[in-house]
Order: structure tokens, then C-alpha cells, then sequence
């Protein structure tokens, strides 16, 4: 890739960054939820489907408003990665190495819940979107392919991925894949619903390596992005059928 496709800012930037990706996911969630809620027919929309619609505009709305703070920092550099065909190439293997990666842990998940008399499923984030999706497919499809690896990748990899390793490289693998891996734990379970969180664990934190992984090799946004996003896709088509 081209030297001046690369994507560096100063840090104040990759920390405004994440901001914006991890507090802008929490208010306008929370703006979505209190507004939907006021209207009468949304009230009667079944769990799943009012989750999936306060998920997609909160990931859209942070996705925009991302968009906006990188517009005269970095945005033409980004674009411009995507118009490099190696980048989407690699994100494609790579995202395909991920998929083989957290199956491989699903594995070796099953037979420890097994072994202790457990029920093994996904953890309580993908148990929701899973639920979601089979009633909203199209709104799935554009959160989970489109919204999420953008923001995710944006905040994590861009914001804190890439601010902590203009300090150290190993700290900056570690910190930002146990966020990413705890991003998507549910605190709130308890009993064999937590040893079921515990056991999912592992699984993010190697996909929040990986992606760091991706992005470091390549110095590209766009094949992080596209690596996450092609495992989101396989995820989405695995949870229709």
C-alpha cells in the first residue's frame, strides 16, 4: 500500500475516537430506546425485533458521527484503502481465518461444556442477535455487515489499537483485545449462564487479536474491516439457516 494511504494522527485523536465509538453506542442507544419507546406501535413490537431496530440506529448513528470527526483527519485516506483491491483480497482470507479460528474454539467449547455437564450454546450477545435476525433480516444484515465493522473497527483498532502502540506494540495487543472481548460479555449472567460467557470468552479475545493482527500487517483499515465483516456475514448466513 502506498505511504500516504497510511492513517497517523496525533493521540489525542485515536482517544476522541474510541470515545466517540464506545460512548456513542451507549447514549444513542439509550436516545433510541427512551424516543422508540414513546410510540405506541413500537411498544408492541415482539423483544427481538425492538432490539434489532435500536441496535441498527445506534451503530448508524455512531457510524456517522465518526464519519464526521474523520472527514478532515483521515476519511479520503480510508476510502482510498478500499479502493486498493490487495486490501479487500486480504480481508476476505483473513476473514475466513477468523471463521476457522473461533470455530476451532467452539470445538474445544463444546467438549469442556461436555465434560462438565453443559449445554453448550453462543453467549448471550449472539443468542440476541441471533433471535433478532430471524425476525429482522435486512436490519441484521446492515448492523452486523455494514455498521458494526465499522464503528468496531474504528474504535478499536483505529482508536485504541493504534494510539497504544505509538507506545508499545505488545501493550497495545493486549489492552484492545481483552476490550474487545469484553465488549461482548454479558456481567449480568450468573450460574451456568456465566461459565457459558466465560467459556465464549476466549473466542472474542482471539478475534480481537487477530484483528489487531490484521490491521497491523497490512497498516489498512479496510482490511480489518473487511475481514470482520466477511465473518459477520458467515455468522449471519449460519444463524438464518
Amino acid at each position: 500500500m502506498n505511504e500516504e494511504k497510511k492513517i497517523n494522527m496525533p493521540i489525542i485523536h485515536h482517544l476522541v475516537i474510541y470515545l466517540i465509538s464506545f460512548f456513542g453506542l451507549s447514549v444513542f442507544y439509550a436516545i433510541n430506546y427512551k424516543l422508540l419507546n414513546l410510540i405506541p406501535s413500537f411498544r408492541n413490537l415482539s423483544e427481538p425485533t425492538s432490539m434489532m431496530i435500536e441496535y441498527c440506529l445506534a451503530y448508524g448513528l455512531t457510524a456517522v458521527a465518526l464519519i464526521i470527526y474523520l472527514w478532515n483527519l483521515c476519511i479520503k485516506d480510508l476510502f482510498a484503502q478500499f479502493k486498493v483491491l490487495k486490501n479487500i483480497g486480504m480481508g476476505v482470507i483473513f476473514g475466513i481465518a477468523l471463521i476457522v479460528v473461533t470455530d476451532i474454539w467452539g470445538v474445544i467449547a463444546n467438549i469442556i461444556c461436555q465434560k462438565y455437564g453443559l449445554v453448550y450454546q453462543p453467549n448471550h450477545n449472539q443468542l440476541t442477535l441471533n433471535q433478532g435476525m430471524k425476525e429482522q433480516p435486512i436490519l441484521a444484515l446492515i448492523m452486523s455487515v455494514i455498521f458494526a465493522p465499522f464503528t468496531e473497527e474504528i474504535g478499536y483498532r483505529l482508536g485504541i489499537f493504534g494510539g497504544i502502540k505509538k507506545y508499545s506494540r505488545v501493550a497495545a495487543y493486549i489492552v484492545c483485545a481483552l476490550i474487545f472481548g469484553l465488549i461482548h460479555f454479558d456481567f449480568t449472567a450468573s450460574g451456568n449462564d456465566m461459565l457459558i460467557e466465560l467459556i465464549n470468552l476466549p473466542a472474542y479475545i482471539s478475534a480481537g487479536l487477530l484483528l489487531c493482527f490484521y490491521y497491523d500487517y497490512t497498516d489498512s483499515l479496510a482490511t480489518s474491516i473487511t475481514a470482520h465483516a466477511f465473518n459477520n456475514l458467515f455468522v449471519f448466513v449460519v444463524g438464518l439457516l
